[in-house]
């Protein structure tokens, strides 16, 4: 864009433009924003991990347990459920309920 822009004054208006841009990529609010999505993709690759664990031991997997533990997003409850997924012998028994 700015290549096409070289030579007018509309160039300069351009720049200030991505300049502020970039202020609120690196501002408080967007890192939060990142870490924020950081650590949901860290809670969905635990209850990934738990899900494949019981499957790989030949566990079968009833949908109201894959659905809780897909939206489960508390990250000390999703390494219980690693640590369960382990021992477990129906996935039915991972929350202890």
């Amino acid at each position: 864009m700015e290549a096409g822009l070289t030579g007018s004054e509309a160039v300069e208006i351009w720049r200030q433009l991505m300049s502020t841009m970039e202020i609120f990529y690196r501002s408080a609010a967007a890192q939060q924003v990142r870490e924020e999505g950081r650590e949901e993709g860290r809670e969905e690759a635990w209850a990934q991990t738990v899900l494949m664990v019981l499957e790989r031991r030949g566990v079968e997997v009833p949908d109201g347990v894959r659905e809780r533990v897909l939206s489960c997003r508390d990250s000390e409850e999703l390494s219980t459920l690693v640590a369960r997924a382990w021992e477990v012998t129906r996935a039915q028994d991972l929350f202890g309920d």
